[in-house]
């Protein structure tokens, strides 16, 4: 696919599907313009962040300089670039910064590559370093900022929920080694001679 149809394919999803911001995968159009989805989704319009899913949730966010004056093309100024993106849960951490800043927990906002080809077309750089976090300071640097502390804690306790199958010692966070080794798990089970066809 050529980058020109790339920007064509990302123009007509925004439109159909309403927001600026894709979170997980798989999403895509159907022939009729519908969207399928293989797992829970985050969209964000710039406004709200909805978890989509069996338990649907709206959390009130923001990005970007709280005047709204900077492009998305501004490093540490511009909200986040339209675009679809991962998030780990593995990679939830607690936050480095003043809470003020950046509340109490973020996970970082990986970009799939037509973001990233999208961002290299159009800015001639790509934006790093971008989170999904709370905070009650107005605006951000680029990320997505949950703005309120319930609705933060919601948000993270709802990542967890989603994902507390690769809590291997049950502590309340997936950390970067227990998921692996639970795939790792799964994998050796699924082997076993009474589950091969």
């Amino acid at each position: 696919m050529s980058r020109r149809t790339t920007k064509n394919a990302q123009k007509e999803f925004t439109r159909r599907v309403g927001a600026d911001l894709i979170i997980s995968a798989p999403v895509d159009l159907t022939a009729d313009g519908s969207v399928t989805t293989g797992n829970d989704r985050l969209t964000f319009d710039g406004y709200s962040l909805v978890w989509h899913g069996a338990s649907p949730k709206t959390f009130t966010a923001f990005s970007g300089l709280a005047d709204e004056s900077a492009k998305e093309s501004a490093p540490d100024e511009g909200p986040v670039p339209q675009g679809k993106y991962a998030i780990e849960p593995s990679r939830i951490e607690r936050s480095p910064e003043p809470e003020t800043a950046w509340g109490k927990k973020r996970v970082a906002l990986e970009p799939y590559r037509a973001t990233v080809d999208r961002m290299t077309d159009c800015f001639g750089a790509v934006r790093t370093n971008m989170y999904i976090h709370g905070g009650t300071d107005v605006g951000t640097i680029g990320c997505v900022e949950i703005k309120d502390d319930a609705e933060e804690k919601a948000f993270f306790e709802k990542e967890y929920q989603q994902n507390r199958g690769l809590d291997v010692n049950g502590g309340g966070t997936v950390t970067k080694a227990e998921a692996p080794a639970k795939v790792a798990d799964y994998l050796v089970k699924g082997m076993e001679a009474s589950n091969l066809g």
